[in-house]
This record gives structure tokens, C-alpha cells and sequence, in this order.
């Protein structure tokens, strides 16, 4: 016997089509949705994080089909659940983070921000030099959440790079 869906994955999952093209959008002109974009803030008061958005909207130009039907056939298997428990998580996640107080990061890495991400803004990755050492910083203006695939570029071994 399964778990029971929860609102927010009984929403998210009805049509996955449908979800997916409203939350992979770009920040070009064209990408714009009519009425709107997907809004994160007063979800509840609204009843639903895509109410109000169109139900057959546009297709994204981020989103090519062989791409849409790939991830409706992953979320088909495992539904939002996994992904929506890391924010439910989120209060014993920050607890265990402030345990981390004083530790760094020791291997390189890359963060790269976007000016027009609403969700991860550029403000937020401030002061992470001071826990990542080997830190790199790239930032793209004119770009929004979904970086890898707004603004790929071909890197020389043939792959994608951002």
C-alpha cells in the first residue's frame, strides 16, 4: 500500500506535462508566460503553486520535447515526494548546517549566480568564500534559474559547459 499524495503532489503531478513546461522557462521574451510566472511566495493563500497559470501553456524553449518526455517519464516512476521532502526538510537540514560551524570545504568548486534567478539570487551565495577556500565565481547577468541550460555554451571535450 502506497504513501498518500500530498497537496502539493497531487498538484505538481496531475499533469506533468503541464508542470514541467510552466516551471522550465527562460527569462527571454518569448518564454514569457501569459498571466504570469510560477510564484514560490503564498502558495497557500493562493490554493496552488500554478493557479491562475495557463492549463496547455506555450512550450518552453528550454524544454525540447525528447527532453519534456523524459522527465515525465522519470517523475511518472517516482512522482515529486523525494523532491518536495528536501524543502519540507528544510528546518533539520539548517540544524545540522550550524553544526557545521567552523568547517570548510576543501575541494575546488564553482557557483555560479544569475541576475534574473528568482529563486537563488545572487545575494544569498555572499560570504561563501569564507567556508569554500578554493571557491571559482562565475555570474550571467541576463539569465535565470536554470543557468546549465539557458545559457550552455559547447565545452572543448565536447560536452556543455556553462
Amino acid at each position: 500500500m502506497g504513501l498518500a499524495k500530498g497537496v502539493a503532489e497531487a498538484e505538481l503531478e496531475k499533469n506533468l506535462s503541464r508542470t514541467f513546461t510552466l516551471m522550465i522557462r527562460s527569462t527571454k521574451k518569448e518564454d514569457h508566460l501569459p498571466g504570469g510566472s510560477v510564484n514560490v511566495s503564498k502558495v497557500r493563500e493562493r490554493g496552488g503553486l500554478l493557479v491562475g497559470l495557463p492549463e496547455d501553456p506555450p512550450p518552453s524553449s528550454l524544454l525540447p520535447e525528447p527532453v519534456l518526455q523524459y522527465y515525465i517519464q522519470q517523475y511518472q516512476k517516482s512522482g515529486f515526494r523525494g523532491p518536495l521532502n528536501w524543502y519540507r526538510n528544510m528546518p533539520a537540514n539548517w540544524k545540522w548546517n550550524a553544526s557545521a560551524q567552523g568547517r570548510k570545504i576543501r575541494v575546488p568548486a564553482l557557483m555560479v549566480t544569475a541576475g534574473k534567478d528568482k529563486v537563488l539570487h545572487p545575494a544569498m551565495s555572499k560570504h561563501m568564500e569564507e567556508w569554500i577556500p578554493q571557491l571559482s565565481r562565475g555570474h550571467i547577468e541576463e539569465c535565470g534559474h536554470f543557468t546549465q541550460m539557458e545559457k550552455a555554451i559547447a565545452a572543448p571535450w565536447g560536452g556543455v559547459k556553462t
